[in-house]
C-alpha cells in the first residue's frame, strides 16, 4: 500500500524533472532554428542531421554533437519522467480506493509533461 507521502515524494521530483525537460528541449530547438539545421527522426529512433552546405565542418561536428546530446538528453527524461507519472497514478488509484474523495494532483503533472514534451517533434 502507497501513501500520500509516496506520492509527494513523486510530484516533488516531477517537479524538479521537468525544468530541466523543457530547457534541453529548448537548447534542442534554439541550436536547430539558429543554424538553419534539419533533424529528421529515423524509423529506427536515430537522428539524421542535415545542417547548411556553407557551414564548415568543424561547426557542423560540433552542432551535430550537441543535438545529440540534448536529444539523449530528452529521452532520457521522458523516461524518468514517465516512469514517475505512471508510479504516481498507482499510488493515486490506490488512494483513491480508500479515500473517493481525493483530488488528482497526478494529472496536472501529466498535462505540464504533455505539454513540454509536444515542443519536442523529433
Amino acid at each position: 500500500m502507497f501513501s500520500e507521502l509516496e506520492l509527494n515524494n513523486i510530484l516533488t521530483n516531477v517537479d524538479q524533472l521537468l525544468p530541466q525537460f523543457g530547457n534541453f528541449i529548448l537548447q534542442f530547438n534554439t541550436i536547430v532554428i539558429e543554424n538553419t539545421i534539419n533533424v529528421i527522426n529515423e524509423a529506427d529512433g536515430s537522428l539524421t542531421i542535415e545542417v547548411p552546405k556553407e557551414m564548415p565542418d568543424s561547426v557542423s561536428q560540433t552542432l551535430s554533437q550537441k543535438i545529440r546530446i540534448l536529444d539523449r538528453l530528452v529521452m532520457t527524461r521522458t523516461g524518468e519522467i514517465d516512469s514517475l507519472l505512471q508510479k504516481g497514478l498507482v499510488i493515486e488509484d490506490q488512494i483513491k480506493e480508500q479515500n473517493p474523495e481525493f483530488i488528482s494532483k497526478i494529472i496536472p503533472k501529466i498535462t505540464k509533461f504533455q505539454e513540454v514534451a509536444a515542443k519536442y517533434p523529433y
